[in-house]
């Protein structure tokens, strides 16, 4: 496992809050119609959060894709516990960013959010498991 230094890990980090905060600049821009039509998609699906449905929905429609975050694009794990697998040779589309709870000490009182990169496939990357 590749060690990282201090600074490579504040710099990663950084790195992801900024595109976050990025994301999060560019969904408060977008109409009012256009933000209920996609918190209404990300209730629909189930999405626990609309700026990491957001993030999804955004890459889907700028690489041309049809379809909805956690319907037609998951995780390789997603796809694989649905009865699906990714077929040989296909990349990820999409690095998504994803915040993770973390508890400083036993009893967890101390929480706080960390921000994690996860690769997701779309559904014509996928073949159902035979």
């Amino acid at each position: 496992m590749k060690k990282y230094t201090k600074d490579q890990k504040q710099a990663y980090f950084k790195n992801l809050r900024t595109r976050w905060d990025n994301q999060k600049k560019e969904f408060e821009a977008l109409p009012d119609e256009e933000q209920k039509r996609i918190i209404s998609f990300q209730i629909l699906v189930g999405a626990r959060s609309v700026l990491a449905f957001y993030d999804v929905y955004r890459a889907l429609k700028k690489q041309g894709l049809d379809g909805l975050p956690y319907q037609d694009v998951k995780t390789f794990a997603g796809w694989k516990a649905n009865g699906f697998r990714v077929v040989k040779g296909e990349k990820a589309f999409y690095k998504a960013i994803s915040w993770l709870d973390v508890n400083r000490d036993k009893d967890g009182e101390e929480t706080f959010l960390i921000p994690r990169l996860y690769s997701v496939f779309h559904k014509t990357q996928v073949e159902a498991i035979k």
